[in-house]
């Protein structure tokens, strides 16, 4: 369990480097964008052919930084969904954890009112214990048996009685340290659970910021684009205005001179 809890928290510090990563790559397309709205501003005619390559190139590139942000979030989607799993294998132990707590309280009651039977063990859930317990039952009646109550002989009455309530008390000290061994299981699967659920909502966290500071990239990225576009428009239709005004200059100063100019 200690493993599960360790990989979901090498997980979320693989997520951190994730979102990290594709936060430099955001801030590196609004930098391109800056650049290319402050050479748009700038330009000057003879540039222009220059200018729309650089638009291009540009709008490929924030194309692609888009695409490994979306895989990203794709991965981090993954391990969240990873983290999740983990979280209710740690709660179902728990619930079985609760289980048998619940009966060993049942037995350990049970052994109150009945003062001197001993509380039942689950089998199921005690392997190991109840077979040493069984042992120890084992040996108690081939120590004791009918000696005490038949036997005249009272060193060996006594004997046996000092075993019987030597095994007695091994075999409670056994089903004590199972009891404890239980306890400390299931304060251990709680704490495991409580740091995964909160590994959990800093992931969640970690993707809405991501979410946010993708989609106003995004769309910052767009309206420079559309700005971009719309003053490169305004620059070619400039020069072409002026293009034909120069093409207009030329043609009058190559056309003849009118007779009439040196008419009397």
């Amino acid at each position: 369990m200690n493993k599960r809890v360790e990989d979901a928290k090498k997980k979320n510090e693989k997520i951190a480097d994730y979102l990290s990563d594709a936060q430099h790559l955001l801030k590196d397309s609004r930098k391109n964008s800056d650049e290319s709205r402050k050479s748009a501003t700038g330009v000057s005619t003879v540039r222009l052919e220059g200018l729309i390559k650089a638009l291009a190139d540009g709008r490929e590139k924030a194309v692609d930084e888009h695409r490994i942000v979306s895989e990203t979030l794709l991965e981090v989607k993954n391990l969240t969904e990873q983290a999740k799993d983990s979280r209710e294998a740690i709660g179902n132990s728990v619930a079985n954890i609760a289980e048998i707590r619940a009966e060993l309280a049942e037995a350990t009651e049970t052994k109150r009112d009945k003062r001197a039977a001993p509380a039942p063990i689950d089998k199921t859930t005690l392997n190991k214990k109840v077979e040493e317990l069984e042992t120890e039952a084992n040996r108690l009646n081939e120590t004791f048996g009918s000696t005490r109550l038949e036997s005249q002989n009272a060193v060996e009455a006594a004997t046996a009685y000092s075993n019987l309530t030597e095994s007695l008390k091994t075999a409670h000290e056994k089903a004590q340290w199972t009891v404890d061994e239980i306890a400390k299981l299931g304060e251990g699967l709680k704490e495991e659970k409580d740091n995964v659920k909160k590994a959990l909502n800093e992931s969640a966290v970690l993707l809405r910021q991501t979410s946010n500071l993708h989609q106003s990239t995004l769309n910052g990225l767009k309206k420079e684009a559309i700005d971009t576009e719309k003053r490169t428009e305004k620059l070619l239709t400039t020069v072409d205005g002026m293009r034909r005004a120069l093409e207009g200059m030329r043609t009058s100063i190559k056309s003849p001179l009118n007779d009439s100019t040196f008419a009397d």
